[in-house]
């Protein structure tokens, strides 16, 4: 079967764009490895909290549940991954440079993609279902793994970033990615906030004094493609259904539709999360462990004898 790996930070929110760009793209067909990486999320917080809601998310879905900082193997390959690795292909990356003017920046920004790569390459998944933010992480692992192939011998499955359903979410405030930690948290939807949340939020949100358009695809406004990128997956709506649906009409009728969908969306995913406890979470975990750790076992083996160590 082939293998698929998602993951989330576990962080104390989820907002709709984490939701779209990984865990509503997760399919059943697949060995699916569905990570909740608390160890990337040490270069900020650590939410028990959010352990838990990632977990409650994800349960629904056939595959491996686990916690990252559950497995060691992982931080193990790690370390020869970024010994393997030049220091420029570190120095290039986005997320780093984003960061690296601030004061005393945590050194976990420019070795996060090492520990994301064997957080990839240690399943031998073939597939890794990210947002657009995360493709060149991708790109890095890939390279990677070619590198080490190239220089032991076949070890490691190449990975393909495989685009979701929802590649980037917009801050509904501005053209700036959704983020729980930047921009105007007025513009960010959470799973957990309420319909009269929900319903302020798109009231606010960024559009103009136009009429909806005609052509969503090639519209030149972000801020519209965005509001319309989120009516279509929540309704299922195809963006020429949206088009006929709302031709010619300003943004009061589409607004008001789109927070009675996304209200009901939300709705939705806050009762499956309440109808799962921490327990149930806790038992699935424990199950999972061993069926990991043996994967990862072998692996790691596989790893040893390549390098004699």
């Amino acid at each position: 079967m082939i293998k698929s790996i998602t993951g989330l930070r576990a962080t104390s929110q989820v907002h709709i764009g984490n939701y779209f760009g990984a865990i509503s793209n997760l399919d059943s067909s697949y060995e699916n490895f569905l990570l909740i990486a608390n160890l990337h999320s040490l270069t900020d917080e650590i939410s028990q909290e959010g352990l838990m809601l990632l977990g409650k998310l994800l349960f629904s879905y056939n595959g491996y549940l686990y916690i990252q900082s559950n497995h060691p193997q992982v931080t193990y390959l790690s370390w020869p991954l970024t010994c393997d690795c030049p220091v420029g292909e570190l120095l290039r990356m986005t997320q780093y440079k984003s960061q690296k003017d601030k004061q005393n920046i945590s050194a976990g920004y420019l070795y996060y993609p090492l520990l994301m790569a064997a957080d990839i390459l240690i399943t031998d998944a073939s597939r890794v279902v990210v947002g657009v933010d995360q493709k060149q992480h991708i790109e890095f692992a890939r390279n990677r793994a070619q590198a080490f192939n190239n220089k032991y011998g076949y070890t490691f499955t190449i990975p393909e970033y495989i685009e979701s359903k929802a590649p980037k979410i917009l801050n509904l405030r501005s053209n700036d990615k959704m983020s729980k930690s930047k921009g105007d948290q007025n513009g960010v939807i959470f799973i957990s906030d309420t319909p009269d949340q929900i319903q302020y939020k798109i009231k606010i949100a960024k559009t103009d004094s136009g009429l909806m358009p005609i052509d969503i695809l090639n519209d030149k406004r972000e801020s519209i493609k965005n509001l319309c990128l989120i009516f279509s997956i929540v309704t299922g709506k195809s963006y020429n259904q949206i088009e006929q649906e709302y031709k010619n009409t300003s943004f009061s009728t589409f607004k008001s539709d789109l927070t009675d969908a996304l209200i009901s969306f939300t709705s939705q995913l806050q009762t499956q999360i309440s109808n799962i406890s921490n327990d149930m979470i806790t038992k699935r975990l424990q199950e999972n462990q061993q069926q990991i750790d043996a994967i990862f076992d072998k692996k790691i083996q596989d790893f040893r004898l390549k390098l004699k160590i």
